[in-house]
C-alpha cells in the first residue's frame, strides 16, 4: 500500500488581514494566499493520487454566523 500524504493549510480572511506590512505592496492576505496556491499548484503537479490538500478558513462569515447563533 502506498503512503498517503495530507497537507492544510489554515488561513486567516479576517479584515485585519487587509492590511500592508512588511514594504508589500499586496495585503497579507494576498500575500498569504500566493503562498498557499504556489504549494498546492506545487503538490498538484508531482502527479501523486496519494496526496491531499485542505484549506481551512478562519474568521469566515460563515465563523460569524456560527458564533452569533451560540
Amino acid at each position: 500500500m502506498a503512503d498517503k500524504e495530507a497537507t492544510v493549510y489554515i488561513v486567516d480572511v479576517g479584515l485585519s488581514m487587509g492590511e500592508k506590512h512588511n514594504g508589500r505592496k499586496e495585503s497579507d492576505l494576498e500575500w498569504a494566499m500566493n503562498y498557499v496556491w504556489d504549494k498546492i499548484t506545487s503538490t498538484v503537479a508531482t502527479g501523486r493520487k496519494t496526496a491531499t490538500v485542505g484549506v481551512i478558513g478562519l474568521r469566515t462569515d460563515g465563523m460569524r454566523r456560527l458564533s452569533a447563533q451560540a
